[in-house]
């Protein structure tokens, strides 16, 4: 008789709640209480409790009582928290500044400027994983097909979508002096990746 797999994954990833708390967990400088769990994780205290205590039972996280209060900190023991997540925050620390690096080869040698704008806060932004990208150029048509095959790469690669502006200079410095909603996210929030900075491109 086979014996059926214990499908460890489906119950670590079966809810964000799981995810924010390790990542919590695995960045903090110690243990933290149910609270200091809720406050870095954006969770309710009553969803971060119950979340913390099905990670105890897989054994992922322990909990130890301090005074009046419960602390929990990753299960240094566990296989999974010595070998797996390591990897997977790397993984997720890396994720932003590969998409950069791709968007540079692309856009670099032709565009006066790339502003990165993240996450996408737009209705055209289904995946969550999307960038907004200003692509400041004195011709836009120039910028067409490496866009296009910037958006086929990033989404192959690392499932990225990107949701590209491309403005010419002139009229980006007359938005940004009007402050339009358009140009907006980024002069507020934005970050040049490459070409001449927001002060260049303003003044």
């Amino acid at each position: 008789m086979r014996t059926p797999p214990l499908n460890i994954l489906d119950q670590l990833f079966s809810t964000w709640g799981h995810v924010v708390l390790l990542r919590s967990l695995a960045t903090a400088p110690g243990p933290l209480s149910g609270r200091g769990c809720a406050r870095s994780s954006g969770m309710t205290h009553r969803a971060a409790i119950q979340s913390l205590e099905r990670l105890v039972i897989l054994g992922i996280v322990t909990k130890e009582r301090k005074g009046r209060s419960t602390l929990y900190a990753l299960s240094e023991s566990h296989r999974f928290n010595r070998k797996i997540l390591p990897q997977l925050l790397d993984f997720e620390r890396s994720f932003l500044p590969s998409a950069t690096k791709l968007i540079r080869k692309y856009l670099s040698s032709f565009a006066e400027s790339v502003i990165l704008h993240h996450p996408a806060r737009s209705p055209k932004a289904p995946n969550p994983l999307t960038l907004s990208i200003c692509v400041i150029i004195q011709d836009p048509q120039i910028a067409q097909p490496s866009l296009e095959l910037l958006t086929r790469h990033l989404q192959r690669s690392l499932g990225i979508s990107i949701i590209p502006l491309i403005v010419p200079w002139s009229q980006f410095r007359l938005a940004a002096r009007q402050e339009s909603p358009e140009i907006a996210p980024f002069l507020r929030e934005g970050t040049v990746i490459t070409g001449k900075t927001l002060r260049e491109l303003i003044h």
